[in-house]
This record gives C-alpha cells, sequence and structure tokens, in this order.
C-alpha cells in the first residue's frame, strides 16, 4: 500500500497544477467555431446542454509535465473549456477511461484513477459518468460500486444531488428549473456487457416518478441496439438487453409489463418524453430511432477498423495532439429538437439534428 500511495504521489499532479495547465490554441479555436454554430442554432430559445466525451482509452496511466494533450485523458481539460465557454448545464462521460488493457500492475491501475480523479476534481459543474467495459480493470478489481463511489461520488461531493440507485455506477441527476431528468447507466454492470436486474428495476421504479411536462434522457457505453452499435466482427452478447429496450420503449408507451424479473407499470405516467440513449464504446458516430426510442453514439478516441463499423456508421481520423472529439448536446425542449455539435475532428460536417 505504501508503494501505491508514493507512485500516486510521485506522479499525479496536484489540483492546483492540473488546473494551472494553459489550454492550446488549436483547442481554442475549435472550441470558438463549435461556438459560433451553436449560438445561432439556439437563438433565443431555452435550452438544455451538455458536453460528451467517451472512449479516451488513454495509455499513460500518469499525469505528466508539462502538459502533453497527445495523451487523450488530457482532453478532459476541453470539455471544461467547452462547457464553461457555452454555459452547459452538465458534462457526460462514457466509460472506457482504460483500466483494463493498458494499466499493467494494481499500482498502474490506481495512479490511472487518480490522474483522472485530479482532472475532475477541477469541475465545478455536475458531471454523470457512464461505466464502460474497459474500466473494470483486469479480473474486474475495481468493481462498479467503487467506481461509482470515485467518480460519481465526487460531483456529488461538490455538492451536486444525485439521486442514485443499487450503487453509485447508476442513478440520475435532474435540473429541476428546466424539467429535465438525467439516467446514467452502467452496461458492464452485471457482466462485460449487461445491465443488471437491479439496475433496471431502479430505472423502472422512478420513471413511473417523472413529472408531467418533463423530458428524460439516458448515458451508458455499450450501446444495446446491436444493429447500429456493434463492430461487424463482434457479435456481442448483452445480458438483459432486450429486456433494458423493452423497459424504455415501454415508459414511451405507457405500458403495463415485465421481462426477466423486471417488472413496470408506466400507465399512469402522463406525457412521457424522451430525449434518447446516448452512448459511446463503438469508436463510431451513429443514431437511429427505434420504436420512437433515438440511439446516439458518439465516436470518441477509440480506432476501429472501417471495414468493420455497422452500416450508416461514420468514423473520422484525426491527430490526437493537434484535435479534440467531444461532442456539444443541444436540447430545445419545448420544441423537442436536438442539435449535437461536432468540437474538433469532422467539425459542422459531423454535426447532427433531429427531434424526439
Amino acid at each position: 500500500m505504501k508503494k501505491i500511495l508514493l507512485l500516486i504521489l510521485t506522479l499525479a499532479f496536484s489540483l492546483t497544477e492540473a488546473g494551472a495547465v494553459e489550454i492550446p490554441d488549436w483547442a481554442k479555436t475549435q472550441i470558438a467555431d463549435a461556438k459560433t454554430r451553436f449560438e445561432a442554432w439556439k437563438g433565443d430559445d431555452s435550452v438544455v446542454s451538455f458536453t460528451v466525451i467517451t472512449d479516451v482509452h488513454s495509455r499513460q496511466p500518469a499525469l505528466i509535465e508539462p502538459a502533453d494533450f497527445s495523451d487523450t485523458k488530457m482532453h478532459v481539460l476541453f470539455t471544461k473549456e467547452i462547457a464553461d465557454a457555452m454555459n452547459a448545464d452538465f458534462c457526460a462521460d462514457l466509460g472506457d477511461i482504460e483500466l483494463e488493457m493498458v494499466p499493467k500492475t494494481p499500482e498502474e491501475v490506481e495512479t490511472r484513477i487518480q490522474a483522472q480523479l485530479t482532472l475532475y476534481g477541477q469541475f465545478t459543474r455536475p458531471v454523470l459518468f457512464a461505466m464502460g467495459n474497459h474500466d473494470h480493470a483486469k479480473g474486474r478489481i475495481v468493481s462498479s460500486a467503487r467506481y461509482g463511489e470515485l467518480f460519481n461520488g465526487l460531483a456529488a461531493k461538490n455538492g451536486h444531488e444525485y439521486h442514485f440507485g443499487p450503487d453509485k455506477s447508476i442513478g440520475y441527476y435532474e435540473i429541476a428549473e428546466k424539467k429535465f431528468r438525467i439516467y446514467f447507466l452502467n452496461t458492464s454492470d452485471d457482466g462485460y456487457y449487461a445491465y443488471s436486474v437491479p439496475q433496471l428495476q431502479f430505472v423502472a421504479d422512478t420513471l413511473k416518478t417523472v413529472p408531467e411536462g418533463w423530458t428524460v434522457i439516458a448515458l451508458q457505453h455499450y450501446c444495446m441496439q446491436n444493429s447500429i452499435g456493434h463492430w461487424k466482427s463482434c457479435n456481442t452478447y448483452a445480458k438483459f438487453r432486450e429486456t433494458g429496450i423493452q423497459l424504455f420503449e415501454a415508459f414511451l408507451a405507457r405500458e403495463k409489463g415485465g421481462s426477466e424479473g423486471v417488472t413496470w407499470d408506466f400507465t399512469g405516467v402522463k406525457e412521457p418524453k424522451m430525449v434518447g440513449m446516448f452512448c459511446g464504446d463503438s469508436h463510431f458516430s451513429h443514431q437511429k430511432m427505434f420504436n420512437g426510442v433515438n440511439y446516439v453514439i458518439t465516436q470518441g478516441y477509440g480506432g476501429v477498423r472501417l471495414d468493420d463499423m455497422a452500416d450508416g456508421a461514420r468514423h473520422v481520423l484525426f491527430s490526437r495532439g493537434k484535435e479534440m472529439l467531444i461532442d456539444f448536446v443541444v436540447v430545445k425542449p419545448e420544441k423537442r429538437e436536438v442539435k449535437i455539435f461536432r468540437v474538433g475532428a469532422g467539425g459542422a460536417d459531423y454535426d447532427r439534428e433531429f427531434t424526439y
């Protein structure tokens, strides 16, 4: 244990040092370009907005000096810069910071965790974390409960009120003045790709409490809609996938039912509204509506063979030391319109717009 603590203290920045890192000019330019597009689309409308960063898969366990922005975990600082520049309501991290493939020892896993916490420790806005399949570390030595306590627990300690499920890797956050509820889910809760019955029952029980006139959105790592989310070379089995899909479709249809030990009754819900399910994992961008539910995938920083992508998906190649790849999501609840602005790689060509 002493060896782990010494390694962390030696390699990690303090919050003050991390906060002093200067954002490079190329990043400021990419943020300014997206802000111009955002402000033109927003006009005078009331909006809910948030940043999405996902699949950073950083290969460096520690933070290093001087700051190296080719290390993808450093792009977390860009999400704060975007959120501040555009007055976002919250930030979303959709998982796979990388605790499984790159860290080789328990000490490196701890160093990697502390580096991420150091970067996020300076955020004042709420950050919602969705655990990724590569975030348990080898042998699942980082449990869902510990991940939730470390990351969503960090934001809760900063004074943001979260409503947690069976553990802190699952829950929701509300923006009451905008009548907006955001779920953060764990798609590696009961297996490499898997919901769990307690998680889905928590969602079922709390979805029926959504007040009239409110809008719901869900954040998770893996896209349970295999037809758009999976790699062609991987026929991934996800536990309780169909039940999770049925649950949200039943919410919109105001139905009563159940599946695989999960029960729900949405017959008393009035005017259910859901923006969609926002996901990472796939390393490409894609989206499609199924039975009223929008599934939206952000590419993030991971790689993928172009011939391995699902039909209709898009992937932009970029230099991580010169470009970021962060989505800025803007919702107009009164008009039920959504626009996703690409900050960095791909620019305006990768903006997306849809309704719900």
